[in-house]
């Protein structure tokens, strides 16, 4: 089981607790990964990429996002990883 590709964290603020989630999906031979990013929806099980919180903490959830990242290069360093907004505003 590969570890460190799944994260989740709590944006908390103005529309209360919302449970965000990050997951790095491999996308060709463990070279190439796809950074999947958005609140977690509970009657699916999903993550919701197209939802906008409007939670007030911006900044420090992109900021957790850019730890992930980090931290996903430390244990695979020769990784490429693709990030690609789910709508035209977030590209």
């Amino acid at each position: 089981m590969r570890t460190h590709l799944i994260y989740t964290f709590n944006s908390v603020g103005k529309q209360g607790i919302i449970t965000k989630v990050i997951v790095y999906e491999p996308v060709q031979d463990d070279i190439l990964y796809n950074l999947a990013f958005g609140d977690y929806d509970s009657n699916t099980g999903n993550i919701d990429d197209l939802s906008v919180s409007n939670n007030g903490d911006t900044i420090k959830v992109l900021a957790t996002v850019i730890h992930t990242i980090e931290n996903f290069f430390q244990y695979f360093p020769n990784a490429e990883l693709m990030i690609r907004g789910s709508s035209d505003i977030r590209i």
